[in-house]
């Protein structure tokens, strides 16, 4: 009877261990996913003040900022001194001949202000090769035809498209690389709409018990959550 009583009492010892352990483990997971870089970044950054001011410069008027941030994001990790096996320079991953035609000298690519100004540049004119092209959500044509440009270069994008006979994007990504494809989407359906459904009341890591606060609150906010519509036109 003794050695059942013992039995019995090591079981719930253990089960309570079990316990123990299984919530202390819930907890170290909730605690590292809440710390945890998002694998879509949708927090503020220091260098939003000039990606917003090159984005305002150089780009078409009423273009929404945070689509420039968006590239930047894919195309550079916010890395001022990045530098791509295939050459690409700074926070836009311009090539060398590329910058030299937008009148940054390559020496100076990892000086942010002038690498974002060129890139904005870069990519409004490649925008400029669309501008009949309807744009807007939720297929943003002329937009993604810029950024696939941008990436693969215009004369693959207007072969892609004279293939498609047509400029909606859904039409032309199939004639493009892969690569390409992933890289718009990235930026158009992953990146940018994190950043446009929210803004940040200062960047990560700068304070303890910072947190993000919605762009809105109630109805209007989940409206803006359930569609895109109107997203590329922030000012």
């Amino acid at each position: 009877m003794l050695q059942r009583v013992a039995a019995l009492w090591r079981w719930w010892l253990a089960l309570a261990a079990v316990l123990a352990c299984s919530a202390l483990a819930g907890f170290l997971d909730s605690a590292a996913r809440t710390h945890a870089v998002p694998a879509v970044d949708n927090g503020a950054h220091p260098l939003d003040p000039l990606i917003r001011s090159a984005a305002h410069e150089h780009l078409p008027r009423g273009w929404d900022w945070r689509i420039l941030k968006a590239l930047v994001r894919q195309e550079s990790g916010y890395d001022p001194q990045a530098r791509s096996p295939g050459g690409a320079l700074g926070l836009c991953q311009l090539m060398p001949a590329t910058a030299r035609a937008l009148g940054l000298d390559p020496a100076r690519a990892d000086d942010p202000r002038a690498n974002l100004a060129a890139g904005a540049r870069y990519l409004a004119d490649l925008h400029d090769r669309w501008r009949t092209v309807s744009d807007g959500p939720p297929q943003w044509s002329a937009t993604r035809l810029a950024i696939a440009a941008y990436n693969a270069g215009p004369g693959r994008v207007e072969r892609a498209v004279q293939a498609a006979g047509s400029t909606r994007w859904d039409d032309v990504m199939p004639h493009l690389p892969a690569s390409t494809g992933r890289h718009v989407q990235r930026i158009m359906d992953q990146h940018y709409p994190a950043y446009a459904s929210a803004i940040y009341d200062r960047p990560r890591g700068l304070g303890r018990g910072w947190r993000a606060r919605p762009e809105g609150l109630g109805l209007g906010h989940l409206r803006q959550r359930l569609s895109w519509a109107g997203l590329g036109r922030v000012e």
